[in-house]
């Protein structure tokens, strides 16, 4: 079975900072504009913590597949460190794909 192997636990200031952080980063994905290559650059060189990171990567990558780029979504995805949130995203994208 695969785990949610994260923990999100950081001190409020912390948190406040890089929640912002997400925020930032997440607006970019659901603006329109952003491209694909825009969004694997982004989790390239995300410095946000590893828990946080790995939302990122999940949200970069449904940014990429609504982009029509499920090239990309491989790529996005090995940069996710959560065995759970990765079986998850296979498992919403088999989901997808079967209701096609």
């Amino acid at each position: 079975m695969n785990k949610n192997t994260d923990s999100f636990a950081l001190s409020q200031n912390e948190f406040d900072l890089v929640f912002y952080e997400l925020e930032r980063q997440s607006n970019a994905v659901i603006d329109q504009t952003t491209s694909t290559e825009s969004l694997v650059e982004q989790v390239n060189k995300c410095n946000l913590p590893a828990a946080y990171r790995n939302v990122l990567c999940v949200l970069c990558a449904e940014g990429a597949r609504k982009r029509k780029h499920e090239d990309r979504i491989h790529e996005i995805m090995a940069c996710c460190t959560n065995p759970g949130y990765s079986h998850l995203y296979n498992r919403w994208l088999s989901r997808l794909r079967s209701d096609l």
